[in-house]
Parts: C-alpha cells; structure tokens; sequence
C-alpha cells in the first residue's frame, strides 16, 4: 500500500521510489513485518494479520471494538502460519 510504503521510507530513511522494484519491496516489507513483530510483542500471528489488515485493526479487534477480522486477512494467515511451519520443518 502506498501509505504503508511513505512510512517505511520515512521510517527507514530511505527515499520513496518505486514499491515495485524487487529490492525497494522486499527491504520494506520485511521492515514492516518487523514493526508489526515489535508492536504486537512478537506474537506472529497478531504480526500477520497487523501485516494484511493493517495495525489499528488488530488494536480494535483486541479491544473488542471488532468482531473478527475480514476473510482474506483469515486466510492470509492461516496461509502464511502453514508456510512458516513447513519452512521450520524443512530448515530447522
């Protein structure tokens, strides 16, 4: 998203181009990833669904002020926790 990608550019100090480029979008991606991990204290599953909803989703779920989370953001972690687990099997 383009507003999450301005936020890792100010944050990393990095000047924001082109979210495309392969490089530009693996180095913010995974920076955001790990700003998820530390405002959600390393909880993965909570920094997968903060990674696909978005952060403040996550807050008002866990503070009841949301049901639950949308389908695709379900899905998406339930895919990326089965990936995780089959990476720490193989690599582990």
């Amino acid at each position: 998203m383009p507003g999450t990608a301005r936020e890792c550019s100010s944050d990393i100090g990095k000047r924001y181009t082109n979210i495309y480029h392969i490089g530009t979008n693996v180095q913010f991606g995974t920076f955001y990833l790990r700003k998820m991990l530390t405002r959600f204290n390393d909880d993965i599953e909570l920094a997968i669904k903060a990674y696909n909803a978005g952060p403040n989703y996550v807050a008002k779920v866990l503070a009841k002020e949301y049901r639950n989370y949308p389908e695709e953001t379900k899905g998406y972690s339930i895919k990326v926790l089965k990936y995780l687990g089959e990476y720490r099997v193989q690599f582990n």
